[in-house]
Protein backbone atom coordinates (compact mmCIF):
# COMPACT_ATOMS: atom_id res chain seq x y z
CA UNK A 1 0.00 0.00 0.00
CA UNK A 2 1.73 3.33 -1.35
CA UNK A 3 1.81 6.04 1.69
CA UNK A 4 0.74 9.32 0.96
CA UNK A 5 3.28 12.35 2.20
CA UNK A 6 2.53 15.06 5.03
CA UNK A 7 -0.15 17.53 3.71
CA UNK A 8 0.54 20.42 3.41
CA UNK A 9 -0.53 23.22 6.38
CA UNK A 10 -3.55 26.23 5.41
CA UNK A 11 -3.08 29.11 6.31
CA UNK A 12 -5.58 31.02 6.90
CA UNK A 13 -6.06 34.33 5.22
CA UNK A 14 -6.06 37.66 7.10
CA UNK A 15 -9.38 39.19 8.64
CA UNK A 16 -8.95 42.30 5.92
CA UNK A 17 -9.15 39.43 3.37
CA UNK A 18 -12.16 37.47 4.55
CA UNK A 19 -14.11 40.78 5.51
CA UNK A 20 -13.83 41.83 1.78
CA UNK A 21 -14.84 38.53 0.49
CA UNK A 22 -17.99 38.56 2.67
CA UNK A 23 -18.69 42.31 2.31
CA UNK A 24 -19.01 41.57 -1.65
CA UNK A 25 -22.56 42.35 -3.41
CA UNK A 26 -25.85 40.06 -3.15
CA UNK A 27 -25.05 38.14 -6.50
CA UNK A 28 -21.55 37.11 -5.36
CA UNK A 29 -23.47 35.53 -1.99
CA UNK A 30 -23.00 31.61 -2.39
CA UNK A 31 -20.52 31.46 -4.85
CA UNK A 32 -16.57 29.71 -3.25
CA UNK A 33 -13.78 31.86 -3.24
CA UNK A 34 -10.37 30.40 -3.81
CA UNK A 35 -7.78 32.26 -1.72
CA UNK A 36 -4.02 32.70 -1.85
CA UNK A 37 -3.26 33.16 1.72
CA UNK A 38 0.00 34.96 1.60
CA UNK A 39 -0.84 37.72 -1.40
CA UNK A 40 -4.44 38.09 -0.29
CA UNK A 41 -5.63 37.08 -4.18
CA UNK A 42 -8.88 35.20 -4.13
CA UNK A 43 -10.99 34.01 -7.02
CA UNK A 44 -14.83 33.56 -7.44
CA UNK A 45 -16.36 30.08 -8.49
CA UNK A 46 -19.76 28.63 -8.98
CA UNK A 47 -18.25 25.56 -7.51
CA UNK A 48 -14.95 24.58 -5.99
CA UNK A 49 -13.38 23.13 -8.66
CA UNK A 50 -14.27 26.75 -10.94
CA UNK A 51 -12.34 28.53 -7.90
CA UNK A 52 -9.86 25.84 -7.74
CA UNK A 53 -8.74 26.15 -11.76
CA UNK A 54 -9.13 29.93 -11.91
CA UNK A 55 -6.86 30.06 -8.51
CA UNK A 56 -4.26 28.06 -9.78
CA UNK A 57 -4.00 29.28 -13.14
CA UNK A 58 -2.35 32.65 -11.24
CA UNK A 59 -0.64 30.71 -8.55
CA UNK A 60 0.47 27.15 -9.54
CA UNK A 61 1.60 24.57 -6.93
CA UNK A 62 0.18 26.85 -3.90
CA UNK A 63 -2.39 25.91 -1.65
CA UNK A 64 -5.55 27.78 -1.46
CA UNK A 65 -8.43 28.49 1.50
CA UNK A 66 -11.66 28.17 0.55
CA UNK A 67 -14.64 30.22 1.51
CA UNK A 68 -18.10 30.56 0.66
CA UNK A 69 -19.18 34.08 0.27
CA UNK A 70 -21.45 35.07 3.27
CA UNK A 71 -21.23 31.83 5.41
CA UNK A 72 -18.19 30.64 7.48
CA UNK A 73 -17.48 27.71 5.89
CA UNK A 74 -16.95 26.30 1.59
CA UNK A 75 -19.40 23.43 2.40
CA UNK A 76 -21.45 22.30 5.58
CA UNK A 77 -22.76 18.32 5.67
CA UNK A 78 -25.59 17.16 7.52
CA UNK A 79 -26.47 13.97 8.38
CA UNK A 80 -29.94 12.94 9.69
CA UNK A 81 -31.93 9.70 9.67
CA UNK A 82 -32.97 8.31 6.06
CA UNK A 83 -36.76 7.74 5.17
Amino acid sequence: MKRLGRLPKIERPSEKVLREIHGRSRQDRGKIAAVEPRSGHYFLGQTLIEAAKEARNSFPGKVFYFIRVGSRTAHRYQAGPQR
